[in-house]
């Protein structure tokens, strides 16, 4: 089960990569404008969509497999104890990033042309 969630995390990484530096030869000159150029909206979508499931599968699924393989699972453990316990663990460095990350998903699932707003 975990073998199987490291495998489709790894795919999406390994394709956002290859959007990631896409979207970073234009991410510093973003526009108005290029919101009607296909082609980059195409790679913004590609990358966010990554994040997104990258997220969302880490945070969802694989972590809360990890606590079920070390018997330490519990159904009440809210995603903040969940990260929590994984940086108690040093399994990731900070549970305040991960919510971050959270956060920013959550908004970008919304509408992300505001953050970009923001930049």
């Amino acid at each position: 089960m975990i073998a199987e969630t490291v495998k489709t995390v790894q795919m999406l990484l390994a394709r956002a990569g290859a959007t990631r530096k896409e979207l970073f030869s234009f991410l510093n000159a973003l526009s108005a404008e290029d919101f009607s150029n296909q082609e980059r909206v195409k790679t913004i979508d590609a990358f966010l969509f990554r994040f997104i499931k990258v997220e969302d599968l880490m945070g969802n699924k694989l972590f809360r497999e990890v606590f079920d393989c070390l018997g330490e699972y519990d159904d009440s453990m809210s995603t903040l104890d969940v990260l929590d316990r994984m940086e108690k663990l040093k399994l990731i460095e900070s549970a305040d990033a991960w919510m971050d990350y959270r956060n920013l998903r959550n908004v970008l699932t919304h509408e992300y042309p505001v953050i970009i707003r923001m930049c």
